[in-house]
């Protein structure tokens, strides 16, 4: 098992929780859709190097744009939910927890014609002690959830579980993002992170984890973008959100294509499991 597990967290720049403070989900309608430009670089490089990724879709670009869910699943890649409109779930009643989700399962299903048994939380919100959040997940016939990125946070207590996939219930499995601990700390390895570490902190990161665990990187398709139209206030949000995006991802994901062995979908993946 020792590969890289590959997946997108589907939304545009200005849905990433960065901008809550400044936009309105009511305004989103106003806001131009950018999320074609990095998806169609990450179709295109899939696709030439035959590697088949899982893609998160927020349930509010799908409905927006119904033929990208259509175009990601033609290709051969997995579609899974990433949550409605990206509200984190610390913040939602158990109620809205269940609305948010099966809405945005369904309007996946209605899309694709096929079941939806993968899901992630925006920003990582899901909080693992939070039982009833699970049974919700459950009960919508969601097989795994990759929400988990075991690192110390606020909004959950995600800092106690480690890179190993496992059982959260009886029929829904963990699949965590991977971080590398040295000494007493542990460093994270995809997302934004990817971008901002030069490529052979990268490689000694996923080099540590990956004898022992299926290591996973996750990016966005607005990282892929050579730019966006604002940023996020403040001088450290703005960095965080823009440094290394566009054709530089493309160059790192080469770089990572000839260092390593990706994996298949986590479909693919937790069948080996179950």
């Amino acid at each position: 098992m020792n590969k890289v597990n590959l997946s997108f967290d589907i939304e545009d720049f200005y849905m990433s929780s960065t901008f809550d403070d400044i936009i309105l989900r009511d305004d989103w309608d106003t806001l131009p859709d950018n999320i074609i430009y990095g998806l169609d670089k990450i179709l295109n490089y899939l696709y030439e190097n035959n590697i088949k990724a899982t893609f998160f879709f927020l349930g509010y670009v799908a409905e927006r744009n119904p033929y990208l869910v259509e175009k990601v699943f033609n290709f051969g890649h997995e579609i899974a939910s990433h949550g409605y409109n990206h509200l984190l779930v610390n913040n939602m009643s158990d109620i809205e927890f269940y609305n948010d989700l099966n809405r945005s399962k369904k309007i996946l299903e209605s899309i694709i014609g096929t079941e939806i048994i993968g899901y992630r939380a925006p920003t990582f919100s899901l909080d693992l002690f939070q039982f009833s959040k699970l049974k919700i997940l459950e009960d919508l016939g969601f097989k795994y959830d990759s929400s988990l990125f075991p690192l110390s946070s606020k909004r959950n207590g995600n800092e106690y579980f480690g890179n190993d996939i496992f059982k959260l219930t009886n029929n829904l499995f963990e699949l965590p993002l991977s971080v590398s601990k040295i000494s007493k700390f542990k460093f994270p390895i995809g997302g934004g992170y990817f971008r901002l570490y030069p490529y052979f902190i990268s490689k000694y990161l996923i080099e540590r984890t990956i004898s022992k665990n299926t290591t996973h990187i996750y990016l966005h398709p607005w990282e892929f973008d050579n730019c966006h139209a604002f940023k996020p206030t403040g001088f450290i949000n703005s960095f965080r959100h823009t440094f290394g995006i566009g054709d530089n991802l493309i160059r790192k994901l080469e770089l990572l294509k000839n260092d390593f062995t990706f994996n298949g979908t986590l479909r693919e993946l937790i069948s080996v499991y179950e």
